[in-house]
């Protein structure tokens, strides 16, 4: 393993500088949600847009779309906004309804303040995946249950291309928690109310927001906290991800260098999912509780920090980043336990039937 860890550092660093191709916004928001009336309330103060890219018509214009009824508002006066046309946008579901804008800021203005709430509530949805499994999803939902919130969402204002670095303050009901990327400055018990603050530096392709009435588990695994938050107490389940986490980040970063996040959490979602954003993976109920998800697909979502969390692909050119991660967490822990054969032979197969089934 130790004679390829070159290559993969100078792979990493290739790669890694596409990110900086595109504008970086800066978001410092603050929200509060309200689960029973499937609302968030936003206040979003934007910087740093000065690298995205003009709306033909001109220069100083751009062209974003957010969630649709949103009663925007927009600060400084001088910003002129103007509702258009709505078409499809790349990447979004065809299942959320969305107002564009073209807005015009001033060359003297460096921060726009967007006011808006919004009610979202997509009901879940079967949907085929390019992997083994099948999974319901949704493009968002605040509910009762839980909430789900992606830029597919539509919940912050979105340009297109941009990678985003953000501050967020999260206002919940007292018995729920959040979790997004990076790391969670703070935790206030105010009145019935829990406010949390989220901060991610490092540029993002989008920003996350999982809430519900989780019962958290921590520790610390060197400078990298490992966290879990679940549905029900579960002692010696969150202890089995705790420890996990902490034998999977060590050999990682042996191969790989640091971790490049703050944390990693394991996060119980409201139904059936297998999904690894940055610094954090949605899992299921029944997926969590199958003793070999530990040594499976967790190691899988845990390596995505590295590649496709942290280092971006162009989705036009291929999903590299899913073969080189199955070939360091699904073929190296088989390896490891003496199966590498039994699991390159399975692989082979099943890649015979799919191209053969066409």
């Amino acid at each position: 393993m130790q004679r390829y860890c070159i290559a993969l550092f100078l792979f990493f660093f290739l790669f890694s500088q596409n990110i900086f191709a595109k504008a970086i916004i800066n978001h410092e928001i603050e929200a509060e949600i309200f689960p029973s009336l499937n609302k968030i309330v936003v206040v979003d103060r934007m910087s740093r847009f000065s690298d995205l890219k003009s709306s033909e018509l001109s220069k100083n214009s751009y062209i974003f779309s957010l969630h649709e009824n949103n009663q925007l508002s927009v600060l400084p006066k001088s910003v002129k906004i103007e509702k258009q046309k709505r078409n499809a946008i790349d990447g979004v579901s065809s299942r959320v309804k969305f107002d564009k804008y073209k807005i015009t800021i001033p060359s003297n203005v460096s921060e726009i303040e967007f006011k808006y709430e919004l009610i979202i509530n997509y009901s879940l949805k079967q949907e085929n995946e390019e992997y083994d499994r099948s999974f319901s999803d949704t493009p968002g939902i605040i509910s009762k249950t839980g909430v789900y919130l992606a830029n597919e969402s539509l919940w912050f204002p979105f340009f297109g291309e941009e990678l985003v670095t953000f501050n967020m303050q999260l206002t919940l009901p007292k018995d729920w928690k959040s979790v997004s990327q990076g790391e969670r400055l703070k935790q206030i018990i105010k009145g019935n109310k829990n406010i949390e603050i989220w901060r991610e530096k490092n540029p993002q392709d989008d920003i996350y927001i999982s809430a519900a009435k989780f019962i958290e588990y921590e520790q610390m695994v060197g400078k990298v906290k490992a966290m879990v938050f679940l549905r029900k107490k579960d002692d010696a389940l969150a202890q089995k991800y705790l420890d996990t986490t902490a034998q999977y980040l060590e050999m990682y970063q042996q191969f790989l260098g640091p971790y490049p996040y703050k944390k990693f959490a394991l996060v119980e979602n409201f139904w059936e999912s297998g999904w690894g954003m940055p610094s954090f993976t949605l899992l299921g109920s029944e997926i969590i509780r199958f003793p070999f998800i530990l040594h499976s697909s967790y190691p899988h979502e845990l390596l995505h920090n590295w590649w496709g969390n942290s280092v971006y692909m162009d989705w036009s050119q291929g999903n590299w980043a899913e073969g080189l991660t199955t070939y360091l967490a699904d073929h190296l822990v088989s390896e490891q336990r003496g199966k590498g054969e039994t699991y390159r032979r399975s692989t082979l197969q099943k890649y015979t039937d799919y191209t053969q089934s066409g």
